[in-house]
């Protein structure tokens, strides 16, 4: 049966928003491995114009963006859970208990540490540029654009989450013992170490090679940058931290991680500004800028993550003397 003129017209107008999106995933997380099944899926899906089958395969890419992240490093540690479902954790208690046969088994109680669950939280970025910026001719130019945007993106699903890290976390009085006593009632099981660059030196000031104070050997793997350790405990830097060295317990946050939707759009109108005030049922005049009309395109990032701290001392923090706020 041949086709008619309008399925042709529908099909090619699924196949250019099929690039479009694919175009767009990968200015935002990085080229396509040439040979792997993600690389498969998404050609043949561009070749069918099937925009769902993008959109639903658009998780894939997010490990590009945000492995090389702070928190790309520390999802693996935490505890995966489905939205919505009753968290259950174990007794500090918990054994396997050895009976004789026909002997009754004791019965283990189990703590329900939500009941509800992991709510749905979406991260959103949007933003604007000059279509000749998005689409220069320059290669040089665009990897630049590209390595900037990427970064933009890890930077604010980072600082999100440390954001939430902080509002939970406890002061500790006393030193880093002290810390690692309060998380988890000293029974962490994914612990990390967070601290900022000027926290982690005046930390490695107190280490090994420690002039001015005793040598403390536990700061001896404190790094600036990068991932050091505190007492054989991993230890990141972020800078979100400020002055404060920062003790989480990774297994006692859950987590929802379903993926990142990425659009590109030339038709939007806007309200520029970093505190918009407009709603979908309360527009309100502002600044607003169309898209088309100044020859711009907006990009907007969508991260479907969200987390819950499932103790209330899974989190505390130490004050580092002499590292600034």
């Amino acid at each position: 049966m041949t086709p008619s003129l309008q399925d042709l017209t529908q099909r090619y107008e699924q196949q250019r928003a099929a690039r479009d999106f694919l175009h767009c995933v990968t200015r935002t997380a990085g080229p396509i491995p040439p040979d792997n099944e993600t690389a498969r899926r998404y050609r043949a899906a561009v070749a069918a114009g099937d925009l769902s089958a993008l959109r639903n395969s658009a998780a894939a890419f997010l490990a590009v963006v945000a492995a090389p992240s702070l928190l790309g490093q520390l999802l693996s540690r935490m505890r995966p859970v489905p939205m919505y479902a009753p968290i259950l954790i174990p007794p500090a208690d918990l054994v396997a208990h050895v009976t004789a046969e026909g002997a009754a088994t004791p019965i283990d109680r189990l703590v329900v540490a939500s009941a509800d669950g992991v709510q749905p939280q979406v991260l959103r970025n949007i933003f604007p540029f000059f279509s000749d910026q998005l689409d220069s001719v320059d290669p040089a130019v665009q990897r630049a654009f590209e390595d900037t945007l990427r970064q933009l993106l890890r930077e604010a699903w980072d600082n999100a989450f440390v954001d939430a890290v902080l509002a939970a976390s406890t002061e500790v009085s006393g030193g880093v013992a002290d810390l690692v006593r309060f998380v988890s009632a000293g029974n962490a099981r994914a612990p990390v170490f967070l601290t900022s660059a000027a926290a982690a030196a005046s930390l490695a000031e107190l280490g090994p090679s420690a002039t001015a104070a005793p040598a403390d050997p536990q700061f001896g793997q404190v790094v600036m940058a990068g991932t050091g350790s505190i007492q054989g405990i991993p230890q990141y830097t972020t800078a979100r931290v400020g002055d404060r060295l920062v003790l989480i317990d990774l297994q006692s946050v859950a987590v929802s991680d379903t993926g990142v939707e990425i659009e590109r759009g030339s038709s939007p109108t806007l309200e520029m500004s970093d505190t918009p005030v407009m709603t979908s049922d309360g527009p309100v005049p502002g600044a607003m800028v169309s898209m088309y009309q100044t020859n711009s395109i907006a990009l907007r990032a969508h991260r479907y993550l969200a987390w819950k701290f499932l103790t209330a001392n899974c989190v505390g923090h130490i004050v580092v003397p002499g590292s600034g706020s």
